[in-house]
């Protein structure tokens, strides 16, 4: 079913709180689709993925529906996760077949299998079925950004304590990095409140107060276990007031042990501003409400934002960030590129490329004129260096000088045997030494050569004679032509 059909016939308030849900779904799954496929860069004209014609309904855009359509947004996705331009060329099916081969399962639908049939067409487009092949890319893109060695090495960072992690899944692992972050801050909310520093702290290093005046209690966060415990924001929000304490104190962030919907609103509220205002690209493509009410089948969506925070707050630390021991911390580089994905193919990985130095500088000017007009208003040293050496100059080959002294030999004989002959050839030609002057010059005239023209040639031209055909010259008769007398 399309996303036409499933906005034309709604039954009841519960087909349209899941028609709903399911397009917001939709919505925010192609924006994050969108920011991959143009390297987190996504046109004006293409940030709000669908339309709304005259009758109400949305639709996606006609160059998103032409993308999806014939594989092109998929391929460019993964060739700019992986940095290969080799995904540029793949079909639907080579595309399914990739996500296999990476360990990325594709919940397919069992009465609309997911085939290369179903994914080209595109009057109806159908959306489920592409729905399928952009969470499975979520999954893909996720599971490269959160190894197990990554977040291991995040993790005896925050904690400062040195051991083997087990290897976890991506989802448990990047719900693992969010709960220490969690109780790291804990600790040093404990500390401010105890010691009466930090954000809102009275005067005098009285304890940190609220805005009504209030002492701050350290909150009691627990830890994540599963990532609809995110959706009330608490995390997320503490998440960023971790490493970003400047722009998102804690105290901003509404904490209750029964949270309500309008503080649940507030904290993602918390979390779109940042990602919006702060970060290099907006990594958040959903609503407030969108995480809010749709705890389950938001579930991909936010475990690829963590993967994003996780790239700009560990892999590729944002200006904004902030966090303790940061000055103190060396940031290996990693070889990987902006998505926080190590290349494949090495093409971010080689050397940069240093300008070759400029060693022929000075050696075409004369001796003592400092080099050239550039080189002199270059500095001191330059035009020393130019001056002292001699001018550029180009060793002749030995065959050349040799055969420029043969001709000068032949020369000085024809003018001791033929003297009555130089004046006349003077005043045709000029002097002898105005052609071969020049002794630096390796390019030789023979004057007792000629360039052969029409004109010298003396032979008279003859027409071409035609031979006389055969039966005009032979007599013989057939008979004695086949050996009968």
């Amino acid at each position: 079913m399309d996303l036409q059909q499933q906005q034309q016939h709604p039954k009841s308030a519960f087909d349209m709180e899941t028609q709903e849900s399911r397009f917001a779904k939709q919505r925010a799954s192609v924006k994050w689709l969108l920011s991959k496929a143009y390297n987190n860069r996504v046109p004006e004209f293409l940030k709000d993925p669908f339309y709304r014609d005259h009758e109400g309904q949305d639709h996606l855009k006609p160059q998103i529906v032409v993308g999806l359509g014939n594989a092109s947004i998929y391929c460019q996705v993964l060739s700019n996760i992986y940095s290969d331009p080799n995904y540029q060329s793949l079909n639907h099916w080579s595309i399914l077949q990739t996500l296999s081969r990476k360990g990325v399962p594709l919940n397919e639908s069992p009465d609309q299998p997911l085939t290369e049939t179903v994914l080209i067409q595109t009057n109806p487009l159908r959306i489920n079925a592409h729905m399928t092949v952009i969470e499975a890319m979520m999954v893909l893109y996720a599971k490269e950004v959160a190894s197990s060695g990554r977040i291991s090495s995040a993790l005896e960072r925050i904690s400062g304590r040195s051991g083997s992690q087990p290897v976890q899944h991506h989802e448990a692992a990047l719900l693992n990095w969010v709960s220490h972050v969690c109780s790291a801050l804990r600790r040093r909310i404990e500390y401010e409140v105890a010691n009466g520093g930090g954000v809102g702290g009275g005067g005098g290093g009285g304890p940190p107060v609220d805005e009504y005046g209030q002492r701050l209690q350290s909150p009691d966060i627990p830890p994540v276990r599963d990532v609809r415990e995110l959706c009330d924001g608490v995390c997320l929000a503490y998440l960023i007031s971790y490493y970003c304490p400047k722009l998102v104190p804690w105290p901003s962030v509404k904490f209750n042990h029964v949270p309500t919907i309008e503080d649940s609103i507030h904290n993602i509220l918390i979390v779109s501003n940042f990602s919006e205002r702060s970060l290099p690209y907006s990594v958040f493509h959903m609503t407030p409400e969108d995480v809010t009410y749709m705890r389950g089948s938001m579930k991909q969506n936010l475990v690829v934002l963590l993967a994003d925070l996780f790239n700009l707050f560990e892999i590729h630390p944002a200006k904004c960030v902030c966090y303790p021991g940061m000055d103190q911390q060396q940031m290996p580089d990693s070889g990987t590129n902006e998505h926080g994905i190590a290349h494949r193919r090495g093409i971010a990985t080689q050397p940069p490329v240093v300008a070759i130095p400029e060693l022929r500088s000075g050696l075409d000017s004369p001796p003592g004129s400092g080099g050239s007009s550039s080189g002199a208003s270059g500095g001191s040293a330059h035009s020393n260096n130019g001056s002292n050496r001699p001018p550029f100059q180009v060793v002749r080959s030995p065959s050349a000088n040799t055969l420029r002294k043969h001709v000068s030999a032949r020369e000085v004989h024809e003018q001791q045997h033929q003297p009555q002959q130089l004046p006349q050839y003077q005043s045709q030609h000029g002097s002898p030494q105005h052609h071969y002057q020049d002794q630096d010059e390796g390019f030789v005239v023979h004057r007792s050569k000629g360039v052969p023209t029409l004109s010298s040639m003396h032979e008279p031209l003859v027409p071409a004679r035609l031979r006389q055909a055969k039966e005009k010259t032979n007599n013989d008769s057939k008979a004695e032509e086949r050996g009968k007398s």
